[in-house]
């Protein structure tokens, strides 16, 4: 996820991730510079000064990194997360740790200047202060540096040496509500237009305006000028996910602020505080605004990026995202820069009434065998009315030897798209998807995504038998053909060709069972010489095999007598004349031997 928010300087544009890398991308192209990877989630912003990017990170660092080769320049180490984002002024870096102290380093070598020990405690440190997101960021004006705290203080301190000018406490929170026992200003940071004030925002889902004169004051509320909530029940109908994680905006002699119960963007008189236009903003925002050219940018929950008129906050536009966009615009060379929790970082070109859009591929398995498919499915996102049905995706595959194979596919429902290819080099490949895009929606490009061709498997062989009950049988009688898989292999599909004495075939199937063995039985229905071969096709772990062809006969059946009866077979009728012949040579002897003798 992206929930840094971009520095733009010299055509290059610097983010963190939270992978833990801070990337450095070429304004124009996106092009990758380079990366630097730190040990934790980078949620800070960098700041770019003077040719070194400075940046906070969960690993507890703060790092100097060189903005033309990405090397570590320094790093100091705070005792816990680094949420806060640099501020960098007369060659010094001040940025808050979730350790609850300021730190003042010096920009060229990382030295700790001073640190000041916020009023409570984080429990990790044996206080009775629980610290979530501590990642209130400074600001610097005039030799004072500003800040908002968790311990419901805004703080005035010396830019030499950290001396505190003075303190403001804030709302007390209150004890029931949606946002009972919540308060102070973690995150919110503080925006000093120049004229003796500074705006924040605060917990207790409301922005205070302070007068950040030195002078001492008869009591803490004589330094609040005003302050504004969007209801005037503290609690009522408002969550507090908005004001905290947000800064205000000055801009064309107003202060712009956003609430997050009502969801609304605010326009407000500098001097009074009174609304002087008011936006809709989707959901809650963790995005803080940007202002130019008499325009508002930013982005929200919802997945929208959003785009106001400065002068009533009316909205101009609505862009649609996969997910939502907490990091803040960075506006520059007429472009508006930003990151998204889809771990994208976009570039959008200020006034292009085109949508932009996110293309995904992916193939499976990562892992193949030569000669065997790769499946590639992807999608454009987000899918909106007027969406990319029906378009044509180009997926370019990339060969071990830096070779490419273009082939095209065509989106289906809900911008879907698949593919089904055969790689035919071994190694590493990669494959991305392109689309030209539409009269709605800007063209967009995937990532490539990798993967990786071995040798071909060569799976072991098998023999199948075939053989039959009968060499010979009569019409409409059954013959059964019975085998075996061998080696064993068992709940396969067997397949039997039966040739015919006309030479057309029939084929049947059988399943093996227990010993790889089948069994068919099948009754023809044509005299004549029959074949029959026995065949199955193979699996993950065996090649298949095709049997000898088994032969039969199939003769004609006996008929009847036509005087009806059973018909006597041949050899019983040669049986009976024998004995017949026998009978009469008996009787002519016994008659010769007893005749008169002369």
């Amino acid at each position: 996820m992206v929930r840094s928010s971009p520095a733009v300087t010299d055509n290059k544009v610097f983010i963190g991730s939270d992978d833990g890398n801070v990337y450095c991308f070429d304004a124009t192209s996106g092009a990758l510079n380079w990366k630097f990877q730190t040990g934790g989630a980078v949620t800070s912003s960098p700041a770019v000064v003077g040719g070194i990017c400075y940046v906070g990170s969960f690993d507890h660092n703060v790092y100097a990194i060189s903005e033309s080769s990405g090397s570590l320049v320094w790093k100091y180490t705070t005792k816990y997360l680094v949420y806060s984002s640099p501020c960098v002024v007369d060659n010094k870096v001040f940025i808050g740790s979730n350790d609850d102290h300021l730190y003042c380093l010096t920009a060229d070598t990382g030295k700790q200047i001073w640190n000041f020990t916020f009023r409570l405690q984080n429990t990790a440190y044996g206080g009775s202060y629980t610290a979530n997101y501590d990642s209130a960021s400074p600001a610097v004006y005039a030799g004072r540096v500003y800040i908002g705290w968790g311990d419901q203080y805004v703080y005035c301190l010396n830019e030499s040496n950290g001396a505190k000018f003075w303190e403001y406490k804030g709302t007390t929170a209150p004890a029931t509500g949606t946002i009972a026992g919540q308060y102070g200003f973690r995150e919110s940071s503080p925006c000093v237009p120049g004229d003796g004030s500074l705006f924040i925002g605060s917990l207790d889902t409301g922005w205070y305006r302070l007068n950040i004169s030195t002078a001492v004051f008869a009591n803490n509320q004589q330094r609040l000028m005003w302050y504004t909530r969007y209801n005037t029940a503290l609690g009522t109908n408002e969550t507090n996910d908005n004001i905290e994680q947000t800064s205000a905006a000055y801009a064309f002699g107003a202060v712009f602020t956003q609430y997050s119960g009502p969801h609304m963007i605010m326009r407000q008189n500098i001097k009074t505080g009174a609304a002087e236009g008011i936006g809709n903003m989707g959901i809650l925002c963790r995005s803080s605004l940007a202002a130019a050219d008499n325009k508002l940018y930013c982005g929200n929950n919802d997945r929208g990026f959003y785009i106001w008129k400065a002068s009533d906050a009316s909205r101009i536009q609505s862009i649609w995202f996969s997910e939502p966009i907490e990091s803040s615009p960075a506006i520059a060379y007429g472009k508006v820069y930003f990151g998204g929790l889809n771990k994208w970082v976009y570039c959008y070109q200020d006034g292009e009434t085109k949508r932009l859009n996110n293309l995904y591929v992916n193939p499976q398995p990562r892992i193949v065998p030569l000669g065997t498919n790769v499946g590639i499915s992807g999608s454009i996102n987000p899918f909106h009315e007027n969406g990319p049905e029906g378009q044509t995706i180009t997926l370019t595959y990339v060969k071990p030897d830096g070779s490419d194979v273009v082939r095209t596919v065509v989106t289906q429902t809900a911008s879907v798209f698949s593919d089904s290819y055969t790689p035919d080099q071994e190694g590493t490949w990669k494959v991305k998807a392109s689309w030209d895009g539409n009269p709605w929606w800007l063209p967009s490009t995937s990532f490539y995504q990798s993967f990786y061709v071995t040798a071909a498997v060569v799976k072991p062989t098998t023999t199948i038998s075939a053989s039959v009950s009968n060499a010979t049988i009569t019409l409409n009688n059954a013959v059964t053909v019975s085998g075996t898989i061998s080696p064993t292999v068992n709940g396969v599909t067997v397949t039997l060709t039966y040739t015919k004495p006309d030479g057309t075939s029939l084929t049947r199937t059988a399943l093996s069972g227990n010993g790889g063995t089948y069994a068919d039985t099948y009754t023809p229905t044509t005299e004549g010489s029959w074949s029959v071969t026995a065949s199955w096709a193979g699996n993950d772990d065996y090649q298949g095999s095709t049997s000898s062809a088994a032969t039969f006969t199939v003769s004609a059946a006996t008929t009847q007598p036509s005087g009806g009866g059973a018909a006597i077979a041949p050899e019983v009728i040669y049986a009976i004349v024998a004995i017949i012949v026998i009978v009469i040579i008996a009787v002519i002897g016994y008659w010769y031997m007893k005749r008169p003798k002369k």
